[in-house]
């Protein structure tokens, strides 16, 4: 099989990768995205490397394959009248709940950083909150 893959050229990696770009993502109906694309060939080049540095092949044919671009989208955001309508949606025993959001939407505090305030790291005399760690939930 090495010696197979070792015959691989830049055209045949640059042509994988335009089949990723019309490969459609498991469980859905849209294509992977250029991210996924992009970490599929970073992967791809550091295999190469190794086997490289192992002596199984003489060159890197995905070495020179660029990164596709990845788009921006422009951030949207509620304005506070917005964010007052999505408030009335809570019944008064989830007051907790939306305490959190009203935290989160006034601070830009990401749910991590909020979900591990405690009250030491609010400062009530300079009106401070200091953010010193983030909860993770590791979904895997």
């Amino acid at each position: 099989m090495v010696d197979n893959v070792g015959k691989l050229t830049y055209e045949d990696i640059y042509q994988f990768r335009e089949h990723l770009r019309q490969k459609v993502a498991k469980n859905s109906d849209k294509p992977l995205s250029t991210n996924s694309i992009n970490k599929i060939m970073i992967l791809l080049k550091k295999i190469f490397d190794v086997g490289l540095r192992k002596g199984y092949y003489s060159s890197n044919p995905a070495k020179l394959i660029k990164k596709l671009p990845i788009e921006k989208t422009k951030m949207q955001f509620w304005t506070v009248k917005e964010f007052q309508k999505f408030l009335t949606l809570f019944e008064p025993e989830e007051y907790n709940i939306k305490l959190l959001f009203t935290v989160l939407f006034f601070t830009g505090l990401r749910l991590g950083e909020a979900l591990a305030l405690t009250w030491q790291d609010i400062d009530f005399s300079s009106n401070t909150i200091h953010i010193t760690k983030s909860v993770y939930v590791n979904k895997g």
